[in-house]
């Protein structure tokens, strides 16, 4: 194969590799970040959902029931309930019960507050309860979010204010002897319902999808250079061949046959653009050819004189 042949196989199948290594190098850096930004989205979505879910749960059990447990009188509203004969959970201690019921689950909820009532003094907000604890004082209709790594486990902690709803609570917050503030008032915000989802699962199943559209891409990239490679070489055969009677012809072999002129496309314009510069190159040759004759038969005819 010729210099030029070489370079034309190279101009037509070089940039098909080019763009499948620029294709798996963009893949490795892009996919995992969306696919760690869509997790990210859904976890937050999926948190936002149940936080709201428990904050309807409890609005509801404080209504239907320790609405109705107080006026009854006969059972205690309590975080000691468990201990108690006559005793219920508090709605805010009922988020906590959920909470343990749900630490095996992937999903983790709590209450949180600055606040606590005396079961829960000794328990002291970390630096994202704090945070989430003054970002929602500030900007209660928000929600807080953060990624962080527990236990080995990449979450996602999502908070969003737990706020005094009803008359109820605050007189109940207000009106408890072992309460650690009374002077609540409606909307104040009482604490932070946080709800922790795990995504490293996601981020597991996200990354065989990443490294399966990789080789998708080298195996389909494979195919497109192969198959650019089988139709450079089958333009390179017959530019070459022409390129060669082209040669043959310049240098006066004007018996050469013209290759591909029964083709219908490029290559075949080509061709018949060769035939006709054969042509004039033959009745150049067979005109220097004729004129060589006159003046041979000239001189002759001067020597005989």
């Amino acid at each position: 194969m010729t210099k030029i042949s070489k370079s034309i196989v190279w101009m037509l199948v070089l940039p098909v590799p080019l763009l499948i290594v620029l294709s798996v190098v963009i893949s490795l850096f892009i996919l995992p970040q969306m696919i760690k930004i869509d997790a990210r989205e859904s976890a937050v979505s999926t948190a936002i959902g149940i936080a709201d879910q428990f904050k309807t749960i409890r609005g509801y059990y404080t209504k239907n029931v320790i609405k109705k447990v107080l006026a009854d009188g006969n059972l205690k509203p309590s975080f000691d309930h468990k201990t108690m004969e006559n005793g219920i959970p508090l709605p805010a201690t009922f988020i906590h019960d959920m909470s343990e019921l749900l630490a095996e689950k992937d999903t983790r909820i709590s209450l949180t507050s600055p606040y606590p009532f005396p079961n829960r003094a000794d328990r002291e907000l970390d630096d994202y309860q704090q945070a989430a604890w003054d970002f929602l004082n500030a900007s209660p209709g928000e929600s807080f979010v953060q990624d962080q790594v527990i236990e080995g486990r990449e979450y996602i902690r999502v908070g969003i204010a737990d706020t005094m709803v009803a008359q109820g609570c605050v007189n109940c917050h207000n009106s408890r002897a072992d309460t650690p503030k009374d002077d609540w008032k409606l909307d104040d915000v009482r604490g932070v319902l946080e709800v922790n989802v795990a995504i490293d699962d996601q981020l597991a199943r996200g990354s065989v999808l990443s490294n399966k559209i990789i080789v998708g891409i080298l195996i389909v990239g494979g195919i497109l250079t192969a198959v650019t490679l089988l139709l450079a070489f089958k333009v390179v055969s017959p530019v070459k061949q022409m390129t060669e009677a082209m040669t043959d012809i310049a240098h006066g072999e004007i018996e050469t046959d013209v290759p591909s002129l029964d083709l219908k496309n490029e290559i075949g314009l080509m061709a018949q653009a060769v035939q006709v510069f054969k042509i004039n190159a033959a009745e150049n040759k067979r005109l220097e050819q004729a004129a060589e004759e006159e003046r041979q038969a000239q001189r002759a005819s001067d020597e005989e004189r």
